[in-house]
């Protein structure tokens, strides 16, 4: 008698908890309920101002409402082609940056990095935004198609398995009233694995995606998302994302290989060329 009410009380309890677990997911949040999570995770008011609603929304639906802020402070860097180095972007460049980096006035970058659901853990999410049209500032291939967005980690961080995401957002252009529509939810679709990283994009460094939308005349934005483990106590609290853009050579081809260490992926083009766009953030 007793097992029979042990298994009947299991089930009741899993049956109250299912709505829980899927209540983020399947909830409409409004901006006023989004911004009011976000301050109860102890995010501040201008931060949440400074981020847009699609993008507070993912995070919401994706790890729930009750959130942790773990802070942080972002930087905008570019690669030293000789030298591989990250160097810092002056806050008032006046738009005069190295070839191949991508000017902020195309590309802007936002990183997020909450408390994960255990000690050590970290909920990581690095977001871009184009601010030109979908084609950016290089020629080709169309759209933002064979870019790479990165997320890399410091040594002594362990990238838990199977927790990593994507979602993309296009601003459709009407050609008819040569306006934006406004942005629209696309799903994984803008990516290319369902939103999962490239099969060459998994590192114990951190994680690429890499993206397969050819349409040129449309605005993208996207976030990516993985948790991570602190495995040493000692280990910096830094996250760096970085944009690659691809750039096809004069018969339309375009490759890339990628080497990782850590908090960084370098990307070698094996045809074409490619511009990039780092950002750098600290947390608590």
């Amino acid at each position: 008698m007793k097992k029979v009410m042990s298994l009947v009380l299991l089930s009741m309890l899993t049956i109250a908890l299912i709505p829980s677990v899927s209540f983020a997911k399947d909830k409409n949040y409004t901006e006023k309920q989004l911004n009011q999570i976000l301050i109860k995770s102890g995010m501040p008011v201008n931060v949440i101002e400074s981020l847009d609603v699609d993008y507070k929304r993912t995070i919401v639906t994706n790890s729930g409402e009750n959130l942790k802020y773990a802070g942080s402070q972002v930087k905008t860097f570019h690669r030293d082609d000789e030298t591989g180095e990250l160097i810092e972007n002056p806050e008032s460049s006046g738009g005069m940056f190295p070839q191949a980096a991508i000017p902020r006035s195309d590309l802007v970058f936002k990183i997020t990095v909450f408390d994960g659901k255990y000690p050590a853990f970290k909920e990581v999410y690095g977001n871009f935004e184009w601010l030109t049209t979908g084609k950016g500032p290089s020629p080709g291939p169309y759209g933002i198609n064979k870019d790479m967005f990165s997320i890399a980690v410091p040594d002594g961080w362990e990238i838990q398995s199977g927790k990593y995401g994507a979602l993309m957002y296009k601003n459709w252009f009407n050609p008819v009233s040569g306006t934006y529509t406004g942005w629209v939810d696309n799903g994984t679709k803008g990516f290319e694995n369902g939103g999962q990283p490239a099969s060459d994009g998994y590192s114990m460094y951190g994680a690429a995606w890499r993206m397969n939308t050819s349409d040129n005349s449309n605005m993208y934005k996207g976030t990516t998302w993985l948790t991570m483990r602190r495995v040493d106590s000692d280990a910096p609290q830094r996250i760096i994302v970085q944009y690659m853009e691809a750039k096809e050579n004069a018969i339309g081809q375009f490759g890339v290989s990628l080497a990782w260490k850590a908090l960084s992926v370098t990307y070698t083009p094996t045809a074409g060329s490619k511009n990039e766009a780092n950002a750098d953030a600290t947390f608590d």
